[in-house]
């Protein structure tokens, strides 16, 4: 897991629209798009814990 600016954790998200609902921004690596989420997109994405 990944720890970003703010206090932000990094996961790889597949979910598009959550990604532009919640994220500051994401970047590509690895063929994976990771995405900045807050505690509450976290909650949703049990894979990001």
């Amino acid at each position: 897991m990944r720890i970003a600016i703010e206090e932000r954790r990094w996961g790889p998200i597949e979910n598009t629209s959550l990604v532009d609902d919640a994220a500051d921004e994401s970047v590509i690596e690895n063929g994976c798009r990771y995405a900045a989420l807050d505690q509450s997109v976290l909650d949703l994405i049990p894979c990001c814990r």
